[in-house]
């Protein structure tokens, strides 16, 4: 009998080790998920207001230095160049939280403080200005925006990795995961945003 019990033992281990692996991914997935839906009500709530709101135009300019036109004007030729210095921009601007959550720093609290803050003011330049547009423009710009679901899955991707590392450290496999995703859609995105959008 010693034997016997000696002998299940490695065999349970590694599938409860799998289970314990897929719950944890699949928990993973719902925060993207809900933080992707969220990242949604968000920008429409932030255009429903400027659609609604006397002077929007004006608004938007004094608070986020958007100069909006009468008229939506197409964009110059596309090039690889321009598709390039969109994609660093972007990742600069979507994608930096990965880097404090694959270095652990939701473990650390005054770190976890600073990061939280900076994640929060990340989301409202990259959601607010956008939204402000779509509400000002309305369906008229939507043409010139077939990158925002790509975008908006980058933004809130990254921020929602960050915010999982604050509750748990991170498998390797887990932030690569969503460091792919993330880059992934950004490439994309630029890809659109050059090609995709009319031209003159």
């Amino acid at each position: 009998m010693g034997t016997a019990e000696l002998t299940l033992k490695p065999a349970i281990a590694p599938d409860a080790s799998r289970m314990r692996r897929a719950s944890s991914g699949r928990r993973l997935v719902a925060r993207l998920a809900g933080a992707y839906a969220g990242g949604w009500c968000a920008l429409l709530a932030v255009a429903l207001a400027f659609a609604l709101l006397p002077g929007a135009r004006w608004l938007a300019h004094a608070t986020f230095g958007l100069a909006l036109g009468a008229r939506l004007h197409p964009a110059g030729a596309p090039s690889v160049a321009g598709a390039l210095a969109l994609l660093a921009n972007n990742g600069r601007a979507a994608a930096w939280p990965l880097l404090p959550a694959a270095l652990g720093a939701g473990r650390l609290p005054g770190v976890r403080r600073v990061v939280d803050t900076a994640v929060f003011i990340s989301l409202a330049l990259n959601l607010l200005p956008v939204g402000a547009a779509l509400g000002i423009y309305r369906l008229g710009l939507v043409p010139y925006l077939p990158q925002l679901p790509l975008e908006l899955y980058a933004v809130m991707g990254a921020a929602a990795c960050w915010q999982a590392s604050r509750r748990r450290r991170l498998g390797r496999h887990e932030v690569a995961a969503i460091t792919a995703s993330v880059l992934l859609a950004l490439v994309l995105a630029a890809l659109l945003e050059i090609w995709a959008v009319p031209h003159r």
